[in-house]
């Protein structure tokens, strides 16, 4: 992995590369991270031609909770 995409607080997810491009997707807890801040630290880190953001669709939070709620018997 190149060492500008080893940034604090983002965690790596997937690179695609094709020729002298690349694509990556970072992770990050906007609750430890604000989004401004890790897209300042992407932009820190390296030159960005284009930069999409997403956040979990709603399906998927409720699945998270279930997933981690602890039941007692």
């Amino acid at each position: 992995m190149p060492a500008e995409l080893r940034i604090d607080g983002l965690d790596l997810r997937n690179v695609q590369q094709a020729g002298d491009q690349v694509k990556a997707t970072f992770r990050f807890d906007p609750a430890q991270l604000p989004a401004p801040a890790a897209i300042s630290r992407l932009t820190d880190a390296m030159a960005i031609t284009d930069l999409s953001s997403s956040e979990p669709g709603v399906e998927d939070v409720i699945r998270q909770i279930y997933t981690d709620r602890e039941v007692a018997l």
